[in-house]
């Protein structure tokens, strides 16, 4: 841990030029760019841990651990896989993106491992749920406190994914002028397989359990995808913009999220 809080604070990897037009696919990736990449992303993974482990050492500390409601998740996955000549965690939508750690701990709940298939949009039901709060209408999620509580099996439910700024152009990444109302790309993932579209040729993969990269295109799983695509209103709220925050500005810069827009 300490090793990996001193790679993290030397290396900087998020604001070295050279990684940053790697990732974005302003120039290739070489074998020893790739390496670097993934060390220095496990040292702020082992950073993380350490970080977390003090979190939960402080509630227990305030006697308040064990009767709290603990959710762990990642916003995305970043994209090791070389193939695709880019780890970028914007604009696609494959299974490195979107696989991601969801880890709950709740009071008298046993440690297991659940085989379902479970989303982000999980997380607001399931704490409401578990707080006693009334559920709003319309939520997309569902609850998980029945499984968390009961054992109750999740039924099978087809996943969604969208993109609605990012894209891939000759191997570059590009931003939107502005975030589009409707999605550049959508996946449906479920039981069935894993269906992308709408970003060049449609795309079909085996589902979680089988093998990822080899492309299982079946005119009729397509046009399955299809229908249950059309079946869902996708459009993201229109909200307005946010006021402008250059301390907020600041941090992201630091945190490696800031800088000029890709050309």
């Amino acid at each position: 841990r300490a090793e990996a809080a001193e790679l993290a604070e030397v290396d900087a990897p998020r604001g070295r030029k050279q990684y940053v037009d790697c990732v974005l696919g302003r120039q290739a990736c070489g074998a020893e760019s790739w390496h670097e990449l993934e060390r220095l992303y496990r040292a702020e993974l082992e950073l993380f841990d350490q970080g977390f482990g003090e979190l939960v050492e402080e509630l227990d500390s305030a006697g308040i651990w064990q009767d709290a409601l603990v959710i762990l998740v990642s916003d995305h996955g970043e994209g090791f896989e070389p193939e695709r000549t880019r780890i970028h965690h914007g604009g696609r939508l494959h299974q490195d993106q979107l696989a991601i750690p969801f880890l709950v701990r709740a009071p008298l709940v046993g440690a297991r491992t659940e085989s379902g298939r479970v989303s982000l949009i999980d997380v607001l039901p399931t704490v409401l749920d578990f707080v006693g709060a009334p559920l709003p209408a319309g939520l997309d999620g569902r609850s998980l406190v029945p499984n968390l509580q009961g054992g109750e099996p999740l039924a099978p439910r087809p996943l969604l994914a969208m993109e609605h700024y990012f894209s891939w152009q000759d191997g570059k990444r590009a931003t939107a002028e502005e975030i589009k109302l409707l999605p550049l790309e959508l996946a449906v993932i479920d039981e069935d397989g894993w269906y992308i579209t709408g970003a060049g040729e449609d795309q079909l993969y085996a589902p979680l359990d089988g093998p990822q990269r080899a492309n299982a295109s079946s005119a009729g799983l397509t046009a399955t995808f299809r229908a249950r695509l059309g079946a869902r209103p996708f459009p993201r709220p229109d909200t307005a913009p946010a006021k402008k925050d250059e301390a907020l500005d600041t941090s992201l810069d630091v945190l490696g999220y800031g800088g000029a827009k890709d050309e």
